[in-house]
């Protein structure tokens, strides 16, 4: 891993000053310009007596970010042939889909999943499964989830949704989803310490997640580390250091070329990832989905990425296809426990925002994960009016 000394030392000065500013017990950040990348860390592992210092090699859980890396599985095997965006997913399934809706369980395609845009509910809490077969028992619970909107009509995001294109994967390859994404992405990227299982991340240091208590003034480290295996293809296990995610995003940057020249994903796909399938024109979401990435800007330069938020561990990576660049932080710090005000309703395409996300609160029901790259979903806030002649 290349550091310029000069960059590194004013990206650890901006972030230790930012962390102390907001609180944040510990914290790594990473750019990547071309070839050249830069990673730094500041703080603790975690805010009390046992905490040691985050160093470069520090996982982290990425949270929501996962979904970009199971839809690049999708997309090799749409490259292999075995199977086609707009398949219906229960053609591919060994044991099919059931949802409260039926009809839609049968018909839902691949690409809505893959742009959040198949309509049913989301956010079910996973079932606390460690087997191998953990995310075919998942499957297995969705068959009450409510219908929110017609597939292929709204932006409605849904965590439920990723985890059967995890099973998609499972179902093609012949193995678990670990294992897939490790063969198939970790391996050929030669990222030896990103990990899916708490096992494995647990031989190397990792970041613990804080709880917020307003009330007290005080956070506190997290009890649970990470969420069921269950739920590892829309993003509760996947860990990873910040240079790991670089790497990652240097993949997608070079359209599909892994580090020694081998073909992770076609260069079609991997820009077809990147290209718009549904409007949204909407400042907390982004401007359009494609297929596993959020954009943020559609004019040039474009900007994609993905956020993710998890066990009291937050996680962002942004990049710009044109000029090379990636952009990655996480972070071990609080979430809030208390309520935010009610969210606003839907709001029909419109121009684009400008530059800049505001803040965004997270309320108690989105304790693990919110947006960007949230595994949380309110009917009223995250279900986006479709743009004509999107979704292809």
């Amino acid at each position: 891993m290349d550091i310029a000394p000069a960059a590194r030392d004013d990206l650890e000065e901006r972030l230790d000053t930012l962390a102390r500013k907001h609180g944040v017990p510990g914290a790594a950040a990473g750019v990547l310009a071309g070839d050249e990348m830069t990673v730094c860390a500041t703080g603790v592992t975690r805010d009390d007596a046992e905490g040691v210092p985050i160093t470069d090699d520090t996982l982290f859980l990425v949270g929501s970010i996962t979904k970009v890396w199971t839809a690049t599985l999708v997309m090799q095997l749409v490259d292999e042939g075995r199977v086609g965006l707009d398949d219906r997913v229960n053609s591919h399934l060994d044991l099919p889909l059931q949802l409260a809706d039926q009809g839609v369980a049968d018909t839902v395609t691949i690409r809505q999943l893959l742009t959040h845009t198949g309509g049913f509910y989301g956010d079910r809490e996973d079932p606390p499964e460690r087997g191998d077969d953990a995310l075919l028992r998942a499957i297995a619970s969705y068959a009450d989830l409510p219908q929110l909107h017609r597939p292929g009509q709204l932006f409605s995001y849904c965590n439920a949704g990723y985890n059967v294109v995890g099973r998609l994967v499972e179902c093609l390859s012949g193995s678990n989803w670990d294992d897939a994404l490790r063969e198939r992405v970790l391996l050929p990227l030669g990222l030896q310490r990103t990990s899916t299982l708490p096992e494995q991340a647990m031989v190397h240091p990792v970041a613990i997640g804080h709880d917020l208590d307003l009330a007290e003034k005080k956070q506190t480290p997290v009890t649970v580390w990470c969420d069921s295996r269950a739920a590892g293809p829309c993003g509760g296990t996947l860990a990873m250091r910040a240079a790991d995610l670089l790497a990652f995003a240097k993949m997608h940057l070079r359209d599909g070329q892994g580090p020694d020249g081998t073909r992770v994903l076609s260069p079609q796909s991997a820009r077809l990832m990147r290209e718009p399938q549904v409007a949204m024109n909407d400042p907390v979401m982004g401007l359009a989905w494609g297929l596993g990435w959020e954009i943020g800007r559609v004019d040039e330069p474009v900007v994609v990425g993905h956020g993710g938020n998890t066990n009291g561990q937050m996680a962002l990576l942004f990049r710009v296809p044109e000029r090379s660049v990636a952009i990655t932080n996480g972070d071990a710090t609080a979430r809030s426990t208390t309520r935010c005000p009610p969210t606003r309703p839907p709001v029909p395409n419109r121009a684009p925002h400008p530059a800049g996300r505001p803040t965004r609160c997270r309320t108690s029901a989105a304790r693990r994960r919110a947006r960007p790259g949230a595994r949380t979903q309110s009917p009223a806030r995250w279900t986006r009016e479709k743009g004509a002649g999107d979704g292809r």
